[in-house]
């Protein structure tokens, strides 16, 4: 096994496929040269067994296949394992580390809770983990389950039906493929439902929602809530639960229409009843129903298209509404 050790100025160090030890800089294993560190290193495993040591700055370390020994070292370091190919073991050390839980590759259902900086947690297929943050997850085939930490996280569904949690913190959620099921909890988070029919349910804090393709379930529950559509159609119209006009917005990408400014919907382009009923309405509200439509050319002969459904009765303006 080779030793390669890395220098105090940012160094980028690659693993040879029978299994390496790579070393970022640090002043205990680098006796002689001696001087203030800029090292930021980036340390990627081959298909052998590594051993990658981050040492002092900023780190990014890639396990790679095999069984890895993984260990961030001072600083805030970035760390991920590929699972399904070989027991990891991975240490953040001191710093806000952040973890990346590879599971691309598998076509198994992953289930997994983030475990707490200071508690060794172990994954599906025997790897380890402390000291570590914050969590990215980048789900495969399978249905996977998967909680977030208590900061801010990133959940990558992929493929299957899956059912991500957030925890605290600003967390981003992507369901991708497949008929999701997504929570925000608490914090402030900003959760994407992907292809299929998803239902995003934003908890506590000012969430974000924004269903995607196919026809959603969205649920803003507490605080001041943001519903965005970028997609309009009979296959993509989205249930919006508990929306209070008073708190939450529907936001509407410009792209929808062909001569809307981004900004504020004005009070001539929105409309309550069945119909347009000139050529300025480009939103009507039919609150009988609770249908909100979209009408690209307002009385002209475009059809309109049905964009989302909420409660019937509600109230709703042009102060609802956002072109972003």
């Amino acid at each position: 096994m080779a030793k390669v050790y890395g220098t105090n100025t940012p160094d980028n160090l690659l693993a040879a496929p029978g299994g390496d030890a790579l070393f970022g800089w640090d002043k205990s294993n680098a006796p002689g040269r001696e001087g203030p560190s800029t090292d930021h290193d980036t340390l990627t495993g081959g298909a052998g067994d590594d051993t990658l040591s981050g040492g002092q700055g900023n780190d990014v370390l890639f396990g790679g296949e095999g069984r890895n020994l993984l260990l961030g070292g001072n600083g805030d370091d970035r760390v991920t394992m590929l699972l399904g190919f070989g027991r990891d073991t991975a240490d953040g050390g001191n710093g806000v580390d952040v973890l990346t839980i590879d599971a691309s590759a598998q076509t198994k259902k992953i289930t997994h809770v983030f475990g707490a900086a200071d508690t060794e947690t172990a994954l599906g297929d025997g790897s380890t983990y402390i000291g570590f943050e914050r969590l990215n997850f980048l789900g495969g085939k399978g249905d996977d389950y998967v909680i977030a930490g208590a900061l801010s996280d990133r959940l990558y569904g992929g493929e299957g039906d899956d059912r991500l949690v957030a925890g605290g913190g600003r967390d981003q959620i992507w369901g991708d493929q497949g008929d999701d099921r997504i929570y925000g909890e608490l914090g402030r988070d900003r959760l994407y439902g992907g292809d299929g029919a998803d239902a995003l349910g934003g908890g506590d804090g000012d969430d974000t929602l924004i269903g995607g393709l196919g026809k959603d379930t969205l649920f803003g529950q507490e605080g001041r809530d943001v519903f965005v559509f970028n997609e309009a159609g009979e296959k993509n119209f989205d249930m919006i639960e508990g929306f209070d006009g008073s708190e939450d917005r529907i936001h509407l990408s410009a792209a929808l229409f062909d001569d809307l400014a981004k900004g504020a919907l004005r009070s001539g382009q929105f409309v309550v009843g069945a119909e347009a009923k000139d050529a300025n309405d480009r939103i009507i509200y039919t609150n009988g129903t609770g249908k909100i439509w979209l009408d690209v050319d307002g009385a002209g002969g475009a059809e309109k298209v049905l964009l989302a459904q909420i409660e019937k009765g509600l109230i709703l303006n042009a102060g609802d509404f956002l072109i972003i």
